[in-house]
This record gives C-alpha cells, structure tokens and sequence, in this order.
C-alpha cells in the first residue's frame, strides 16, 4: 500500500473534486495504489496520465492526474530524462527534457512515467532485447 503525506496535494487549477478526493484518506490510497498497479503493469512502455485513465475507467482523469507528481517525488513513479535545455536566466543550468509521446486522442505530447522497478539493472539472464540502455 502506497503512503502518503503532505506533499501530496491538488494543483489550484484542479475542480473542487480532486481537492475532495484529497481530502478523503483511503480513496487517494486506492488511486496511488491503482496508479502505481497500472504502472508497473504497463512495463517498459510506461504510462501517461491519459493512458493510466483510460485503464481506470472508476475514476476520472483529474482525479488521477494529481496523483502523479507524489508519486514521482516519492521515488514510486520515475520519468526519463532524454536531454537538457540550453542555460536560461529561469533555469542556468538548463531545464531537464522528459520523455513524451504523443496522446492519439488529444494529439498532445505528455511525459511517460515508468514503475521505478523497471530502471534496476537486470542480471545477466535478461534478453538483451528485454534491457533498457543504462549509457554505461
């Protein structure tokens, strides 16, 4: 079961709903948990929050999208950085580029987030088509 604290939180901008289902300790332990199954179901694919919504039709897509950003900052959820941003006056050492793909029903590019499980180096007796590349 996934713990939470006081980090986890809905943005301002979402509906009152979220911030209800906040509120309410054992329906956001259910959705982290839900999120989290989904995640590590989904494997080397990884998820986006639209997909993760999709797979949990008994929730709505604000309900689970603030669930993510706890989740990452716990160390449950992990994003692929693929570069970083030249240096800026906002961000001087430059702004880290996440993985994304395309969403096929908003035509958006949302980041894919990744069970943590899946970034631990495997053992020798993993195909190497079934490794992801470590730069190493």
């Amino acid at each position: 079961m996934c713990e939470f604290d006081d980090e986890s939180a809905a943005r301002t901008s979402d509906p009152l709903t979220s911030h209800e289902a906040l509120g309410d300790e054992k329906l956001r332990t259910r959705i982290f948990d839900d999120v989290e199954r989904v995640a590590l179901e989904a494997g080397l694919a990884g998820i986006t929050i639209n997909e993760c919504a999709e797979k949990l039709p008994n929730y709505k897509a604000w309900s689970i999208s603030p669930m993510f950003a706890p989740l990452v900052r716990r160390g449950v959820l992990v994003r692929r950085v693929i570069g970083v941003t030249e240096p800026s006056k906002r961000w001087p050492q430059g702004k880290e580029i996440l993985e994304t793909r395309v969403d096929p029903i908003t035509h958006k590019r949302c980041t894919v987030n990744y069970h943590h499980s899946i970034f631990k180096k495997p053992s020798a007796s993993v195909p190497a088509q079934q490794r992801l590349d470590y730069g190493d």
